[in-house]
């Protein structure tokens, strides 16, 4: 958005709140921003910004029938907790978005294999070895011995949850 690179960004969260937080975060950053390199904004309203340079940002729920009609980045985010119906829904809206070789791109912790995260992180393949299917160009995994902030707390949530949850929520799995 502030090279002005692209037309649209469109962030989507899983509800309504996520994407007002989202989009607050990203003005807070801006706003600490050196004065000189400070864009801006010809518009602000909770889901959107709009920069001097004509970009806009715009941060939704993940919902197929409000995000459709986008042509920019998107951002998926917590992509992993939206179930599977409303998640496959949702990538065949927005993939239209990105025909102009812009990207998509899905973060989230793991939350089960019910959904298209799951697909994405896994993908399938025929019986050559071949992928089929929807499959990402890059899988980055973040583990929690990889976050330096969370390293001080993490006996804390270990012993606050089952196992399960915290091999999914911290360590990728």
């Amino acid at each position: 958005a502030y090279f002005g690179k692209v037309p649209e960004i469109l962030i989507t969260s899983a509800g309504q709140t996520q994407s007002i937080r989202v989009l607050r975060k990203i003005k807070q950053y801006i706003r600490t921003m050196p004065e000189f390199m400070r864009p801006e904004f010809t518009k602000d309203t909770e889901t959107q910004i709009i920069f001097g340079n004509g970009v806009s940002i715009y941060s939704l729920p993940a919902n197929a029938d409000t995000c459709r009609g986008f042509t920019g980045e998107v951002i998926l985010d917590e992509f992993g907790v939206i179930p599977e119906r409303e998640s496959e829904e949702l990538w065949a809206a927005l993939l239209p978005c990105i025909t102009k070789g812009y990207r998509i791109t899905a973060v989230a912790t793991p939350k089960g294999k019910q959904n298209m995260f799951y697909k994405l992180c896994n993908p399938k393949k025929n019986e050559h070895g071949e992928f089929i299917g929807v499959r990402p160009k890059k899988i980055i995994s973040v583990p929690w011995w990889e976050v330096p902030h969370v390293a001080d707390t993490i006996d804390d949530f270990k012993m606050a949850m089952t196992e399960k949850m915290f091999t999914q929520e911290y360590e990728c799995s």
